[in-house]
């Protein structure tokens, strides 16, 4: 019997593909052999190799728009009767109109266990017509070298990604300040934002959580005119949330995020209803209720570091089939 986990073919340097790059190791270290797709994410070519109860460990979807091809796939590898152990990083039909429900509930249908990123999740994928077995991820791991920096008090927050995906940015009023970091051409236009927001630069997502060190992570979503994220958020793991506790800082998070009673139970984060609420609660903020916030995100933060969530369900995932 041989494991493998499949690898989606990137150039790009995006926190989307870190989750997958993280994946791929942590997968390594657990036995699996890795291999890649071509440029338009075709896996095909790797099919051949693969034997009757080999493993596959497949990040689906393998990309935006892609339900019908992974089906494709997915229903070629089942036809050698390969085991096979999906990650559910995202379920599009759940956030974009467009994307294909049908396909991707057959997809889904196609594995032996499904690794989902929260229990709301597993719920609603089950009235949704996926009945295979499931285990619940928690957390996205960060993969990350070396130690956790110690966090600076201030009352500041930090904004990673395109101001514009967030519209609360947009209608910003608050002296409250936020230093985003970013690719450059996702911050056209800037200086139409509120004076308190300023564009720090950009950092890949390997170096970020070793070189920010104060502050509040921001990681509140809101829908855009990209996709329905508010509800979203409450199945879905944010991958940010993971950054800002691999760089040990208190995270800011809606109390509706599926990742809200973890933050909550280790006092990482200010879980908050609304962000008009971040005002009063800067307001009473001092030094020791900001160190103790970032003590317990720098637990966490050495767990995601170290690749603890991923290792933990793959495991489960493999005895679930009697993967040895």
């Amino acid at each position: 019997m041989a494991k493998y986990v499949a690898h989606a073919h990137s150039k790009i340097i995006l926190s989307s593909h870190k989750v997958r790059k993280d994946i791929v190791s942590i997968a390594s270290k657990l036995g699996y052999l890795s291999f890649e797709s071509d440029e338009q994410n075709n896996f095909d070519q790797n099919i051949e190799q693969m034997r009757r109860d080999d493993v596959l460990l497949f990040p689906f979807p393998s990309g935006k728009g892609r339900e019908q091809d992974d089906l494709a796939f997915l229903t070629k590898i089942k036809e050698k009767q390969v085991k096979l152990i999906l990650i559910t990083l995202n379920i599009d039909y759940l956030r974009y109109d467009t994307a294909d429900k049908a396909a991707t509930v057959s997809a889904l249908q196609q594995a032996d266990v499904l690794i989902t990123l929260s229990q709301a999740m597993n719920q609603q994928l089950l009235l949704d017509g996926v009945n295979v077995p499931m285990v619940v991820l928690d957390l996205h791991d960060y993969l990350s070298e070396g130690e956790i920096l110690p966090a600076t008090y201030m009352k500041k927050l930090i904004f990673a990604g395109s101001p514009y995906k967030a519209t609360y940015m947009q209608g910003w009023q608050s002296h409250i300040p936020i230093d985003i970091f970013a690719r450059e051409e996702a911050i056209d236009h800037i200086d139409q934002l509120h004076d308190s927001i300023s564009y720090t630069g950009y950092l890949t997502p390997d170096k970020m959580p070793n070189l920010i060190n104060y502050g509040f992570g921001l990681a509140f979503d809101v829908d855009s005119d990209a996709g329905h994220f508010a509800n979203y958020q409450t199945l879905n793991l944010s991958h940010k949330v993971s950054l800002f506790l691999a760089a040990g800082l208190p995270i800011i998070v809606n109390a509706r995020a599926a990742s809200a009673p973890i933050l909550r139970a280790a006092n990482a984060a200010l879980v908050i209803d609304s962000i008009g609420d971040i005002e009063d609660i800067f307001y009473a903020m001092d030094d020791v209720q900001y160190h103790k916030l970032a003590h317990g995100s720098a637990q966490l933060g050495r767990l995601v570091r170290d690749g603890f969530f991923y290792t933990k369900a793959v495991r489960q995932a493999e005895q679930l089939i009697d993967v040895e």
